[in-house]
C-alpha cells in the first residue's frame, strides 16, 4: 500500500515539475518598443519600396470594371508595370488602419520617385496607343457618337462624381432647409457635356409638388464637371441620392 502511495506522490511531483518547465514567464516589453499598427505599416511600406514591390490594392467596387472589356485596361496596366513597376490587386470591402497607413506611405515613396503625375502620364501613353487600334475605332467611337451613355465616368473622374453630389446636396439643403431634413430624395438625371443637368426621373419623393420644389431649388446650380468616356466628355446618365 505504501509503495502505491509513494509512486503516486512521485508521479505528481513529475507532473508538477513538467508543467512548471512549460510555463514561460510573461515578458513585458518596454513602452518604447511597442509599435502601433500604423507604425508597422510605415516600416513595411518602406521595406516594400526598397524591394521595388510597388503593389497597391483596390478595395470595394472596382471602378475600372467598365474598361475590362477593352484592350485599353491591359495596355494601361502593362505601362504601369513596365515603366513604373506598379501593380494593382483587388481587395475586399474592409480597409484597416494598417492598410490605410501602408498605402499612403507607399504612395508617398512612389510619388517622390516618379512625380505626382505618373498615373496621368501612363494613362495618356496608353490612350495614345489604344486610339490607333481597330477596337477603339469599332467599339469606342460608336459609343462616343451616342447622344447619352451610361457608366461614362472613368476611374480618375470618381472624385468629381462625389463633388457633383456634394454640390447638388448643398443647393437642395440651402433652398429647402428643414423641409427635407427627414425626406428621401433620389433621382436620375442627365449630365450634359456643358456641365448642366436635367432631372428625368424621380425615385423619391413621389409627390409631384415636392419634386417641383427640388427642381426649383436646382435652377441656379453651377455647371458641374462633365463625365468622360476615355478622354472625351459625354452626355451621361447619373443617379443622385440625398444622404441625411
Amino acid at each position: 500500500m505504501l509503495n502505491h502511495i509513494q509512486k503516486l506522490i512521485f508521479l505528481l511531483v513529475l507532473i508538477l515539475v513538467g508543467c512548471k518547465t512549460e510555463v514561460k514567464p510573461h515578458e513585458i516589453q518596454p513602452q518604447s518598443s511597442i509599435q502601433t499598427s500604423c507604425d508597422r505599416a510605415k516600416l513595411d511600406a518602406k521595406t516594400s519600396f526598397e524591394n521595388e514591390n510597388y503593389t497597391f490594392t483596390i478595395y470595394g467596387l472596382n471602378l475600372s470594371s467598365l474598361k475590362k472589356q477593352y484592350q485599353y485596361k491591359s495596355l494601361y496596366d502593362s505601362i504601369l508595370l513596365s515603366d513604373y513597376k506598379i501593380k494593382y490587386k483587388q481587395g475586399g470591402c474592409v480597409i484597416s488602419d494598417y492598410t490605410t497607413c501602408y498605402e499612403k506611405e507607399l504612395k508617398r515613396y512612389v510619388e517622390n520617385k516618379y512625380g505626382k503625375d505618373y498615373l496621368s502620364i501612363a494613362k495618356s501613353k496608353a490612350l495614345t496607343i489604344y486610339s490607333k487600334t481597330e477596337e477603339y475605332k469599332t467599339k469606342v467611337l460608336p459609343l462616343l457618337k451616342r447622344d447619352t451613355i451610361f457608366n461614362a465616368i472613368e476611374p480618375s473622374e470618381y472624385n468629381k462624381r462625389v463633388n457633383r453630389s456634394e454640390t447638388i446636396t448643398h443647393f437642395i439643403k440651402n433652398k429647402l432647409g428643414e423641409e427635407i431634413s427627414n425626406s428621401k430624395i433620389s433621382f436620375q438625371y442627365i449630365l450634359y457635356k456643358n456641365g448642366e443637368i436635367e432631372i428625368i426621373k424621380f425615385y423619391s419623393p413621389e409627390n409631384i409638388k415636392e419634386q417641383e420644389k427640388i427642381k426649383t431649388a436646382l435652377e441656379n446650380l453651377p455647371q458641374l464637371d462633365p463625365a468622360y468616356f476615355f478622354t472625351e466628355p459625354v452626355n451621361s446618365y447619373q443617379n443622385y441620392r440625398l444622404k441625411n
